[in-house]
């Protein structure tokens, strides 16, 4: 019961969270340092969604993935409310990404710091590396 609360109160408790902000920082460094134009984003533990609703205002292609099943239910719950189309919504597990390359990987509000093993730590890299396009950016 404890987890299902944290669920219903997660929006509320970051209700004060500039999401928009951070966005267009993301794209401001993305822009300034990219050796390419933008053309596809890969979102790393999406959450609820905040972040990916508002890079999908930038019109490109994002992959939102997560681990948590229920964060991944309330991300497409409101993409779907809001009607949003250029968003594919997915299971971190899953591992076959369709061959896509990424102009920018984004692994935003301290989604690294559940990496606690050296191990997964380097796997979580090697991954992000081997969908960047080259010359693609890592934003963590």
């Amino acid at each position: 019961m404890e987890h299902d609360t944290f669920y219903k109160y997660y929006d509320i408790l970051f209700s004060s969270k500039d999401y928009s902000t951070e966005t267009e920082f993301v794209f401001q460094v993305a822009k300034q340092y990219l050796q390419k134009p933008v053309e596809r984003i890969l979102e790393i533990g999406c959450g609820t969604g905040n972040h990916t609703i508002e890079l999908a205002k930038s019109k490109y292609p994002i992959t939102a993935i997560d681990i948590d099943k229920q964060m991944i239910k309330l991300c497409i719950a409101k993409i779907n409310q809001l009607n949003l189309n250029n968003i594919e919504v997915k299971d971190i597990r899953v591992q076959n990404m369709n061959g896509r390359k990424y102009s920018i990987a984004l692994s935003l509000f301290n989604v690294i710091n559940y990496i606690s093993e050296f191990d997964e730590l380097v796997s979580f890299f090697t991954s992000i590396n081997n969908h960047l396009q080259l010359g693609g950016g890592i934003y963590i």
